[in-house]
């Protein structure tokens, strides 16, 4: 099976080469050299030290990772930590976060890749965010006894099936990895999948919420906007195509309800110009968070970077974008730990489990469509009670699972107790 993983992967190999030379020629994508992908780091290590390598390949898998990095660096001060990604943007992103000592890229899966990158490395403990399933490197981490944990992991329905087609394959990579799944039926996945070792651990990003509570910037956002609470809608995350077909209701909304107050946070800044014209052209007025808007009724557009998860906390309804349209929806997280009564579309399956299990416990709720929405957000202001009812299970929900970090800790300095006395 991997002979024909490697064949696969070296026929690709050409198309990989033009992919990354337009990146870097056409969309000015890629800044740094591309040896740096191929397992040239590039490091300085410290002689005599361990070395442990920590990788995300995303910037919300880092932003994850936070908690776990921060008590890994308390419990291991003398461990030298190496944090990886895979596109520039990430690495941009954890080296403002992650208090990591060393920052590289993750190598192509070729095995000369591979073998150059741990060569240089040379970790003795490599920890992975969520499901990072490269058989090269993980076949060559085992044959180097390099301890290879997976934390907070999950599979998809999308990936769970497409693994499935593979399993010979992925049952010989599993069976030396130790499994950190963020719930039951993930552990479950990854044990059909031929993994042997998996503890159900909970999900990181409960515990990585504890940050938004110690943010310098709470206190300002509160200062600036908790006065009206109790009338504030935030829909966050909106994708353009929701955007666009939210923006009608909007008007009728704000139009019916003048004392209340709106905040609208885009997924992606590119197409908001374009819809602050339709805004306008729909007779709105708006003001935007980067001018330092404080109005107490009205539309404000979250114009910012980085602040949306804190804004939650000036609101008591929330409505999650990227649901109304197959994306697979944004975090429920962020508005539950602030109370909002939170409110998601039918597509959510990249929160699969946490959405069905905060629906289950009454602290969110999913609808069909943003008609259903509309009436769901003018019933809820109308019922007090409702309203502050369901942002408390909200609440409570995320409150009562945070602990992964501890749990992982636990299990990782146990076996790092046992490897010293082997």
């Amino acid at each position: 099976m991997f002979l024909i993983y490697n064949l696969v992967l070296l026929g690709f190999s050409p198309l990989l080469i033009l992919l990354w030379l337009y990146g870097k020629l056409v969309l000015g994508k890629y800044q740094k050299p591309l040896r740096r992908r191929l397992g040239m780091v590039g490091l300085s290590l410290p002689p005599q030290k361990e070395v442990w390598l920590i990788h995300a390949v995303s910037v919300g898998e880092a932003v994850a990772a936070l908690p776990l990095v921060k008590a890994l660096r308390r419990t291991y001060p003398d461990v030298h930590f190496v944090f990886s990604t895979v596109t520039e943007t990430g690495q941009a992103q954890a080296k403002e976060k992650i208090p990591a000592d060393d920052f590289v890229f993750f190598p192509l899966d070729f095995v000369v890749c591979v073998r150059t990158f741990l060569e240089l490395v040379q970790p003795q403990r490599v920890i992975v965010l969520e499901t990072e399933i490269w058989p090269n490197f993980l076949r060559e981490c085992h044959r180097r006894k390099i301890d290879v944990s997976v934390v907070n992991a999950r599979l998809s329905d999308k990936s769970f099936a497409r693994y499935a087609l593979i399993r010979p394959l992925m049952r010989k990579v599993l069976q030396n990895l130790r499994i950190f799944a963020q719930s039951e039926e993930d552990g479950r996945r990854f044990l059909s999948l031929g993994a042997q070792e998996v503890y159900n651990a909970g999900n990181l990003k409960f515990d990585q919420l504890k940050e938004n509570l110690a943010h310098p910037r709470r206190e300002m956002l509160g200062r600036d906007f908790l006065k009206n609470r109790e009338n504030t809608l935030i829909f966050g995350s909106f994708h353009q195509k929701e955007a666009r077909e939210l923006l009608p209701g909007l008007v009728r909304f704000l139009q019916e309800n003048p004392q209340k107050r709106v905040f609208f946070a885009p997924r992606h800044m590119h197409w908001l110009p374009a819809f602050l014209q339709d805004v306008s052209r729909n007779g709105l007025t708006y003001g935007l968070r980067s001018e330092s808007s404080k109005a107490e009724s009205g539309l404000v557009v979250v114009d910012t970077y980085g602040e949306l998860a804190l804004m939650y906390e000036v609101a008591s309804v929330a409505v999650i974008g990227g649901s109304f349209e197959p994306v697979g929806g944004h975090s429920p997280l962020e508005p539950g730990l602030f109370g909002c009564a939170v409110l998601y579309g039918p597509y959510v399956s990249s929160f699969r489990d946490i959405c069905s299990e905060m629906e289950e416990a009454q602290a969110s709720v999913r609808l069909q469509d943003l008609d259903e929405m509309w009436k769901r957000i003018d019933w809820l202001f109308e019922d007090t009670s409702s309203r502050e009812r369901m942002g408390e299970g909200a609440r409570e929900f995320v409150r009562e699972r945070q602990g992964a970090t501890g749990k992982i800790l636990k299990k990782l300095d146990s076996a790092t107790k046992s490897a010293s006395l082997a």
